[in-house]
């Protein structure tokens, strides 16, 4: 079925301003968006409160009432149901919630999530779904950015969005597709939307114009008619199918595709459903509220990447490579690694029993949880004036918090850096190459990006403020992914020594895929080479110098100290 979406246009924008703030009180005229809000706020999109919070992370709800108030749409079907459990019939946004259901723009689960915050891709593909705007082929020597593939299915939406001068691109040429957009950065965008449509003569003749949005249901996949007839047969007429919830029919979904995926053979391409792919996003934004241990599955075990340091998970003495067998007492067999995630987090101040085999032995556990606070970079100054900087994953807060401790080395002037990888997880490639930015001269080669059908080298952003520091990596098993890209290159463009144990040996990147119904398939879409062209897949990192810290001796870090001795000689 074709969706259709009506725009109705408004012919006449008051441009009156207040000099001296916008109506909104938390909104002075020093903000960077002063202008855009102030516009939106005469002409009555962003609704009749005090305050609209500029840098607070919009909504779901609140971007679909401002999307909606700006068409001046109302929902016309007074048969419509509200389908959503999480918004009571009484809400007073219920409203745009039926409209933006009507419009196909919002999810088609039995959730709506009005409180999820949205980022800047969703924010892009909702503006351009609602307005009807096409996103056509574009060439892709035209526009290149070091965090997402060329190929990818977003550029589409990001070429159309940059020409409509909905966002921009960060200074280091990324896009940051998957943060979240701000309120003030979803008001730059709708002003900017209205100014184009109104520079193009968009809004004459254009009132209850029909819009129809490509229909894709022509290019079904094969043997779809039988999965949709076998979904029939066991919602119709299995022995059970009277006792099937909304959620079990929606989890039969979720299942095929989960099949589809792990056909591939690989464990890094997943799909999430849902509740799997929040705990994702919490995990990557640092929201956390569990014991502080990062976990992968290796055939059938879930098992310990790296405890975060300082953590509850550290603290127990829970080590990187520790295999979980049980969590409160239910086995991990078959579990996926998103279930045991979501099993150990928990409320802070709750106890988590944990069945865990370290070599030939089973040990129990049972930790309190709490909330996590991650640095992603820590700065420590020792006695003889080495900067040891500990990287503890590479997050959304990585690029602000490393240039953070740039700017504090540069001040403290040390006599070298020792950059600590150890139980590092990894996270996203724009983050490893904007770190390596500090160290390699502009244009060197951080890392080459082998996808499917070409390769991408991307290359320093020359900030160079680290380059002239000795400098000694380290790393262990737990080290893994970004991590791994960074010490690899600066092991071999600069000779770096690395000091520890063998790291883990993930040599492959994956792109997030978000659906509107808050589900994501983490897809692997290529491999990450050294500039030499050295892959380190399921091999690692092998140390110039290994030696491993030995828990029994909690006063001394002995390859930190191992490390501290091959920076001196350097």
């Amino acid at each position: 079925m074709k969706k259709s979406l009506y725009i109705l246009s408004l012919l006449v924008f008051v441009f009156s301003f207040n000099i001296s703030s916008a109506f909104f009180s938390d909104v002075p005229a020093s903000h960077k968006y002063f202008k855009e809000i102030n516009f939106l706020d005469n002409n009555l999109f962003l609704g009749s409160e005090s305050k609209y919070r500029p840098d607070d992370n919009i909504t779901r709800l609140e971007l679909i009432e401002y999307l909606i108030r700006y068409t001046e749409l109302e929902c016309k079907d007074p048969g419509l149901k509200n389908p959503y459990k999480d918004i009571s019939d009484d809400n007073p946004k219920l409203p745009y919630v039926l409209k933006s259901y009507e419009l196909g723009i919002s999810p088609l689960s039995s959730n709506f999530s009005p409180d999820r915050k949205i980022n800047r891709f969703e924010m892009i593909k909702t503006i351009l779904y609602l307005e009807g705007i096409p996103t056509p082929k574009y060439n892709k020597d035209s526009i290149k950015y070091t965090d997402i593939n060329p190929d990818s299915y977003y550029m589409p939406f990001v070429k159309k969005a940059i020409e409509l001068n909905l966002i921009k691109p960060h200074k280091n040429n990324t896009l940051g597709l998957f943060q979240k957009v701000t309120k003030g950065e979803f008001a730059y965008a709708l002003y900017n939307l209205i100014i184009y449509k109104q520079d193009y003569d968009f809004y004459l003749n254009k009132r209850d114009k029909k819009i129809t949005i490509k229909d894709n249901t022509t290019n079904r996949i094969p043997k779809s008619d039988i999965l949709d007839d076998v979904y029939d047969a066991i919602i119709n007429n299995h022995v059970s199918s009277n006792d099937l919830t909304e959620k079990d029919k929606e989890d039969l979904i979720y299942s095929a595709i989960k099949g589809m995926v792990k056909y591939l053979g690989d464990k890094h391409t997943q799909f999430l459903s849902p509740e799997e792919a929040d705990a994702l996003r919490i995990t990557l934004n640092n929201e956390l509220e569990g014991i502080g241990a990062y976990l992968n599955k290796d055939d059938d075990n879930i098992f310990v990447v790296a405890p975060i340091k300082g953590s509850p998970a550290d603290k127990a003495g829970i080590e990187a490579g520790d295999i979980i067998l049980s969590i409160n007492g239910e086995s991990t067999k078959n579990m996926s690694v998103h279930k045991a995630v979501n099993l150990i987090q928990g409320e802070s101040g709750s106890i988590v029993k944990l069945e865990i085999k370290r070599d030939d032995k089973n040990i129990f556990f049972e930790v309190k949880r709490e909330k996590i606070n991650v640095s992603s970079v820590i700065l420590e100054m020792d006695e003889d004036n080495i900067a040891h900087i500990i990287v503890t994953q590479f997050s959304s807060d990585t690029n602000k918090e490393f240039k953070k401790t740039v700017e504090e080395i540069k001040k403290i002037r040390p006599k070298g850096i020792i950059l600590d990888f150890r139980n590092n997880p990894g996270g996203y490639l724009d983050s490893a190459v904007n770190m390596l930015s500090y160290f390699l001269n502009k244009n060197e080669i951080a890392v080459i990006v082998k996808y499917s059908n070409n390769s991408n080298e991307y290359k320093s952003l020359g900030f160079e403020d680290l380059k002239n520091y000795k400098t000694v990596v380290m790393g262990n098993k737990g080290t893994a992914s970004a991590a791994e890209i960074v010490m690899g290159t600066l092991i071999e463009t600069l000779k770096t020594p690395f000091v520890g144990t063998k790291t883990y040996g993930k040599g492959t990147v994956q792109e997030l895929n978000y659906f509107d119904d808050g589900s994501s398939l983490k897809l692997t879409i290529a491999k990450w080479l050294t500039p030499d062209g050295i892959w380190f897949d399921h091999n690692g990192i092998n140390p110039n110098y290994e030696i491993s810290d030995n828990p029994k001796t909690k006063e001394i870090d002995e390859a930190y100290e191992k490390a501290k001795e091959v920076l001196m000689k350097k």
